[in-house]
C-alpha cells in the first residue's frame, strides 16, 4: 500500500481533523485518508445527491419537501 508523508500542516487544520477524528470515531490518519477518498471520488451527481437526501429523509421519517411548503415558508422568512 503507498504511503504519504504530510508535513507543515497548520495547526488550525490539525486542530479541526483531530476534531472530525473524535466525531467520526476515527484516528487523524484514518480521518485524512477519509478526507482523501471523499475528494477523489469527484462530483456527485443531482441524481445521487437527491437519491441520498430521500434514503436520509426516509431514516428521519420525514415528507419529501413540496414547492408549496417551500412558498409558504418564504413570507415567514424561514427560508
Amino acid at each position: 500500500m503507498a504511503e504519504v508523508l504530510l508535513t507543515n500542516i497548520p495547526e488550525d487544520l490539525y486542530r479541526r481533523l483531530l476534531a472530525r477524528a473524535a466525531e467520526h470515531g476515527r484516528t487523524v490518519p484514518a480521518e485524512v485518508l477519509q478526507c482523501v477518498a471523499e475528494a477523489a471520488q469527484g462530483r456527485r451527481s443531482p441524481e445521487a445527491i437527491l437519491a441520498h437526501a430521500d434514503r436520509f429523509r426516509a431514516r428521519l421519517r420525514m415528507p419529501p419537501v413540496e414547492d408549496e411548503m417551500i412558498n409558504e415558508a418564504k413570507p415567514e422568512g424561514r427560508l
